[in-house]
């Protein structure tokens, strides 16, 4: 099979083309990185899945959680992973305890949470208190 092309006014064999393809085109191919297990938080209703497992790094996640107790002095963050709906069947990554502002009422203060997972599969958790606008940031180790 020959091939001519247009521009250049000469001639590829078949073979030579796809040699040529095979080293340029396919240098180009990337191996997706994914997330081998999902990363959960741990709420009073146990694992709240926020990055499910075979999703395509880098990822994000934001959500808003609140407090449970009346005059709670923080927010305790407890990042899992595994497929378990319940703690007890995944393996805990960290635990992050984030002060706010005490309120009288459970439920009243609030926390946005935003968890980043790059390529690399580092961690990045940004906790903001959403009544005060004060924010911390946490980087952990690799997840799987």
């Amino acid at each position: 099979m020959k091939l001519k092309t247009e521009s250049a006014g000469f001639y590829i064999t078949g073979s030579i083309l796809a040699i040529f393809l095979l080293l340029c085109v396919g240098c180009n191919f990337q191996k997706e990185v994914i997330l081998n297990e999902s990363l959960c938080v741990e709420t009073e209703d146990d694992c709240h899945q926020i990055i499910k497992r075979g999703t395509k790094l880098p990822a994000s996640f934001s959500d808003t959680y609140s407090t449970i107790e009346e005059r709670q002095p923080d927010i305790q963050i407890t990042l899992f992973q595994g497929e378990d709906l319940k703690i007890q069947g995944n393996r805990q990554i960290g635990t992050f305890n984030f002060p706010i502002t005490q309120s009288p009422i459970a439920g009243e203060s609030r926390i946005q949470i935003t968890v980043t997972i790059e390529e690399s599969k580092k961690l990045t958790l940004v906790a903001k208190d959403l009544d005060t606008g004060r924010q911390e940031e946490i980087a952990a180790g690799i997840v799987n």
